[in-house]
């Protein structure tokens, strides 16, 4: 914020120039803030979906075969395939 007071300020010495560009500045700050308040689209209507397609479906486990977190986990030196899980 203070380099944009050092430009007017110092670099920019018309005021009838800082004026104009303080009012674009402006001008270009509001196309950009309604810019972003577009409408939002409307999502698609629900279609039900018929129920007799899912009749053939059965449930089958897929893993992973132990459940849950783990807070902990270990291995043995000297034993690759010994660890603890916890």
């Amino acid at each position: 914020m203070n380099s944009i007071l050092y430009l007017f300020k110092n670099i920019i010495p018309s005021v009838m120039l800082r004026t104009a560009l303080l009012i674009s500045y402006c001008i270009l700050l509001s196309f950009s803030v309604s810019y972003g308040q577009k409408k939002k689209e409307t999502p698609a209507a629900f279609t039900p979906v018929d129920t007799a397609l899912f009749h053939g479906l059965e449930w089958r486990n897929i893993g992973p075969f132990r459940g849950g977190r783990s807070a902990a986990v270990t291995g043995v030196k000297g034993k690759p395939g010994l660890y603890y899980f916890g």
